[in-house]
């Protein structure tokens, strides 16, 4: 088995930011269900207020986990592109399947409805992005869009241009 070339390696995660707002919409939910109770002078359950502070500090760690566990990885060697959004997609693209390529400004919100793993509307197709508005568009042979997005987005189009001379 032959080494190739790695001409192009990054690794990005989801802004802290995300897990702050998680954990703020949490303690609102808890906040929201609890906060008339206590305003108007009723009791309020103790256990029910533990019960929905367990379950909040759960799913504020587990979603926390998660984000601070996701990691977009792209490479480029001399006959692939791959992209691993871990946990969830492990793909590689081979350079002969790849038409099209430039890098490009775009709307996160607004094309893919966000960050993440996302398909996009009216023909954007799909996006792996982890933060940032920048990013590699590609058309691939079978028509398919695939937006990934790049904190180097210039970096990562030149590296498939290189690669792609080269096979």
């Amino acid at each position: 088995m032959t080494a190739h070339m790695v001409r192009f390696e990054e690794e990005q995660s989801f802004s802290p930011v995300w897990f702050w707002l998680t954990l703020g919409c949490f303690a609102l939910a808890v906040g929201a269900i609890f906060g008339p109770l206590y305003l108007t002078g009723q009791p309020v359950p103790v256990d029910g207020l533990i019960v929905a502070g367990v379950v909040s500090a759960l799913t504020t760690a587990l979603v926390g986990g998660l984000l601070f566990g996701m990691k977009l990885r792209v490479t480029v060697d001399d006959r692939q592109l791959h992209v691993r959004f871990s946990p969830f997609v492990d793909r590689a693209i081979f350079l002969d399947d790849i038409r099209s390529w430039e890098a490009r400004t775009y709307q996160p919100i607004v094309e893919y409805g966000g960050w993440g793993i996302r398909r996009g509307m009216f023909g954007k197709g799909q996006a792996y992005n982890a933060r940032g508005n920048r990013g590699v568009q590609l058309e691939l042979a079978d028509g398919a869009r695939l937006l990934i997005g790049s904190q180097r987005a210039e970096e990562l189009a030149d590296a498939i241009r290189q690669a792609k001379q080269r096979s």
